[in-house]
């Protein structure tokens, strides 16, 4: 998925049309790669849940065509509410920047992973 994916998801959320799309195109990767670190753990922790290698390092976007290695789950359900709740806070006067800041931390809780370890070495 590319950061221009996730960009239109989270405009959608927003009830934005294409027309606005510039008047956040400025903060959106900014604040993307910012939900891209508080999701990163979490990512990996998914990832070794289904087999898959762990990522070394946070992915940094820099531009819309980006395309980020990041669990789908976690694209599609997590990361747009997270970046609309940061781009709603500039200009929410209706609570919604709340709405989708409380939606992101319950997808966190959704979508995240355990990872068990046994504590005593079995014999």
């Amino acid at each position: 998925m590319t950061a221009d994916d996730i960009f239109n998801t989270v405009l959608g959320l927003m009830f934005c049309n294409r027309d606005e799309k510039t008047d956040y195109e400025a903060s959106f990767i900014p604040m993307l790669n910012i939900v891209l670190a508080e999701t990163f753990h979490m990512n990996n922790a998914r990832r070794m849940g289904s087999g898959k290698e762990e990522l070394s390092s946070i992915p940094e976007v820099k531009k819309l065509s980006d395309e980020i290695e990041y669990e789908d789950i976690i694209l599609r359900k997590t990361v747009p509410y997270g970046v609309a709740g940061m781009l709603y806070a500039e200009d929410d006067d209706t609570g919604m920047g709340n709405y989708y800041r409380e939606k992101y931390e319950q997808m966190k809780a959704e979508t995240g992973f355990a990872r068990f370890e046994p504590a005593i070495e079995e014999v």
